[in-house]
């Protein structure tokens, strides 16, 4: 008697496409975090140029970014002001019991994952010539992804 293999579902063009193109909510989502977007907006309806202010940001970039993030269901639009979705203002407001504090860690991340045509194409791994060098700055994110 032979064990089966479970059937691998073929992703269609559309899955294909999803596939290639979530790196794009992913930075948007990252940008945002390491900003702190939503610590900024925490409880308030902010307009982009009070964030950008706040974050130190290009006040159109920011614009863009908080539409990004609206499309995106992170954050509600009424108008011209931006507020954090529920599911934002529980995970993504540091300080609050449910903060995502990890995804610090996986912005980290998103410099190794991005050299991986080049490690693949060499068989070399990534550089690692800062890894004796990190700070708090790197270690508090890791221990937060690890804690998640």
């Amino acid at each position: 008697m032979s064990a089966e293999t479970p059937s691998v579902p073929t992703p269609s063009p559309a899955a294909i496409m999803e596939m290639a193109s979530a790196f794009q909510r992913s930075r948007a989502l990252l940008t945002a975090f390491e900003l702190q977007v939503f610590t900024v907006i925490a409880d308030d309806r902010r307009r982009s140029s009070e964030v950008a202010a706040a974050v130190g940001s290009d006040p159109r970039a920011t614009d863009r970014l908080l539409n990004a993030l609206a499309a995106m269901g992170l954050l509600e639009k009424d108008g011209e002001r931006f507020d954090n979705s529920a599911v934002a203002a529980k995970h993504l407001v540091a300080g609050r019991p449910g903060y995502m504090a990890g995804l610090g860690h996986t912005s980290h991340l998103w410099d190794r994952w991005s050299a991986l045509t080049r490690c693949v194409r060499s068989g070399r791994p990534a550089d690692s010539s800062e890894i004796g060098h990190r700070d708090s700055d790197w270690f508090r994110p890791f221990i937060a992804a690890m804690h998640w």
